[in-house]
């Protein structure tokens, strides 16, 4: 994983080196100083990105939710595996967690299903996918979309 961040930085920098040297500009030494730090903070604080694939759109009481999780790192945008366990929720219009599903990945992927309770009443609710690693940075890096 290091290597191929490694390689991705390098690879960028050689190549915006070269676009520089064709417009005869001269690229500062100090640039492969700035590259080796960000991949080391790269390195040090990995950040998880997680993206919910479901079904359809609108679903009806009593319904299941087929859905799966991607969970790839934030920057390089590739399959990441820091966290053992995706959790997804339904959240209700007062925010209010009603379902809360612990999913573990399956031959490197995360899909799992949810019943929708059939007294459930009409309305928009949301389905919320973070994993425990992210609740540490806080919500704003959750994966949340509105369902009716």
């Amino acid at each position: 994983m290091y290597k191929r961040l490694v390689y991705l930085i390098v690879g960028f920098s050689v190549s915006f080196s070269a676009s520089l040297a064709q417009n005869n500009i001269a690229l500062p030494a100090v640039s492969r100083q700035v590259l080796t730090r960000l991949a080391t903070q790269i390195k040090r604080f990995p950040q998880e990105k997680v993206y919910l694939q479901y079904d359809k759109p609108y679903y009806s009481c009593g319904e299941r939710i087929w859905f799966r999780a991607h969970l790839v790192n934030a920057a390089l945008h590739i399959p990441y595996h820091l966290s053992r366990y995706v959790y997804v929720e339904l959240i209700s219009p007062s925010n209010e967690i009603l379902i809360r599903k612990k999913i573990r990945p399956t031959e490197d992927a995360y899909y799992g299903q949810m019943d929708i309770p059939s007294d459930l009443a009409p309305g928009w609710y949301s389905l919320r996918a973070y994993t425990s690693y992210m609740q540490n940075v806080g919500e704003a890096y959750f994966f949340r979309h509105p369902v009716y």
